[in-house]
């Protein structure tokens, strides 16, 4: 064989290989919750690219990654395209907890200071009211300092399969006179190994009602 033969049988070769990896498969990728039910509000990506919601014809190749996303209910989900992925992918997504169980920041208080002013007539009660509302949470006080008014909480802590989220109660006077003492509720999350928390903007409904209560038995 020529040397213009094996040139061209080489070139043959590449073209061929090309071929094999740009081509596309139709598949049929069909979101289901956790009742089997299709969620037809669940977007489809191909490698970060939008395919459509709810049950979508699609292409493509071997390699790319198809994601389905619901929002914050659901927690998403994806798969890798292999050489034995059948025609019809279905995937199934499962309710987020975390954020199902949690309400949103609506008055904006979750991970802020609010200062509150102390009413004239509880100046003498103020400090064990506050004490108490939050104690009486089931939150265990780590620190406190009536001097001060300073208060922490430890940090009470649930794992949920999308994330872990703590929360705790932080307070300290701000001044004297007028005597005014602030407050913070603390969320965060982390979704990874413990080490990365970050402030969460959702909240636990009854927790939200202790700043409520300490509002109430303060101004």
């Amino acid at each position: 064989m020529g040397a213009g033969e094996s040139m061209s049988g080489y070139r043959f070769a590449v073209i061929l290989s090309v071929l094999v990896i740009s081509a596309c498969s139709s598949l049929t990728v069909v979101p289901l919750d956790s009742q089997q039910n299709v969620l037809n509000s669940a977007r489809i990506k191909i490698d970060g690219s939008d395919a459509g919601s709810g049950a979508v014809q699609i292409k493509a190749k071997e390699g790319s990654r198809i994601e389905a996303d619901a929002g914050p209910e659901w927690i998403a989900s994806s798969v890798l395209l292999g050489p034995d992925t059948p025609k019809r992918i279905e995937i199934r997504l499962r309710p987020n907890d975390l954020y199902l169980q949690t309400v949103s920041d609506a008055n904006k208080v979750v991970n802020q200071w609010i200062s509150l002013t102390v009413s004239p007539l509880r100046t003498n009660t103020w400090w064990t009211s506050a004490v108490s509302a939050i104690s009486g949470s089931t939150f265990e006080i780590a620190i406190m300092d009536a001097s001060s008014g300073f208060i922490r909480t430890a940090w009470r802590e649930r794992a949920y399969e999308a994330a872990t989220i703590r929360r705790r109660f932080v307070g300290s006077i701000v001044t004297q006179s007028p005597l005014v003492w602030r407050v913070r509720y603390e969320v965060e999350a982390d979704r990874r190994d413990g080490r990365s928390w970050q402030p969460y903007d959702r909240a636990f409904a009854d927790e939200l009602q202790i700043l409520q209560e300490i509002r109430a038995r303060i101004e």
